[in-house]
């Protein structure tokens, strides 16, 4: 089966590394505010558990994937992905204008285009109608490739 990934060059492009494991996401907490930028590689493996639905929250757009349909949806696009185990893996690529979504190494990607409030530069991760498990995070903020 073709599958389709970041080359693993990106993490040449690595600034500033958060990292987290183990962790309980609960609706209405995110683990990730206060976090801002522009530019960041996003690994995610989420053991699902009775959530919903979870995603993140890329400068006012959102990434989500919602458990029943088992589709990961943004910027008004969907595709499917099944859950391996109840756990789904996201690698998520954020650009100034751009976002990109891997999902379970490459089984489903998607790319597309956005235009971000210019004075939003947040993100954050959310769970809706219950607890889901990070059980790994990593936010990478990345070196811009303009010098």
């Amino acid at each position: 089966r073709l599958h389709r990934e970041p080359v693993a060059e990106i993490g040449n492009s690595h600034a500033y590394t958060h990292a987290w494991s183990d962790i309980a996401l609960k609706p209405g907490e995110d683990l990730l505010a206060g976090l801002t930028g522009e530019l960041f590689d996003i690994r995610a493996e989420v053991a699902l558990n009775d959530a919903s639905a979870v995603g993140f929250k890329i400068r006012g757009e959102d990434v989500r994937y919602d458990v029943a349909e088992k589709q990961l949806t943004f910027l008004e696009r969907s595709g499917p992905l099944a859950p391996q185990d109840s756990t789904i893996r996201l690698h998520i690529l954020v650009d100034r204008i751009s976002i990109e979504a891997f999902g379970n190494d490459g089984a489903l990607s998607m790319t597309s285009y956005f235009l971000p409030e210019l004075d939003n530069a947040d993100i954050g991760i959310y769970a809706e109608g219950g607890t889901a498990t990070l059980v790994s995070l990593k936010v990478h903020e990345l070196k811009s490739a303009w010098v």
